[in-house]
């Protein structure tokens, strides 16, 4: 073999070796980085924005805006619309309420349905609160009349 023919020869295992090298390390980078999954989030129809006690369709949020109200808390409504994958159309209702300069307590039904709620008092951490008084954990109502669960 003259030296124009081993050169190449030389040049063709070189580049099919180059290509075999890239294949295989692309394959090995999608194995460990895949794809990105696009999952499409909620999309806010109708921002939160504060609506009258009378529009609000839960009875719930209604008793408990009502409760603050006579307790001395200043109540706001506030109602906001989103689309949500899997789900459909959302509809949240929060009321959300403050006491003198330093206790904050909120609370929010999405789709109807009770989801959480807070109370904060200023030196105090965030307390999670429930629907309703259940072991150790107080409700709703208990923090709007400033009761205290052992």
């Amino acid at each position: 073999m003259d030296a124009a023919a081993w050169l190449a020869h030389w040049a063709d295992a070189e580049a099919r070796y180059l290509a075999e090298r890239d294949e295989r390390y692309r394959r090995i980078g999608a194995l460990r980085n895949p794809a990105p999954t696009v999952v499409a989030g909620p999309v806010v129809l109708e921002p939160a924005h504060e609506v009258e006690l009378d529009s609000c369709p839960v009875a719930a949020a209604r008793r408990v805006a009502a409760a603050a109200g006579a307790c001395g808390w200043a109540v706001r409504l506030t109602r906001a619309v989103a689309a949500v994958p899997r789900v459909g159309v959302l509809e949240s209702w929060a009321v959300r309420c403050a006491r003198g300069g330093d206790e904050r307590l909120w609370a929010c039904w999405w789709g109807g349905s009770f989801n959480a709620a807070q109370y904060w008092r200023a030196g105090c951490n965030v307390e999670s609160l429930g629907f309703r008084t259940v072991a150790r954990r107080r409700g709703v109502m208990d923090a709007i009349e400033g009761r205290r669960v052992t």
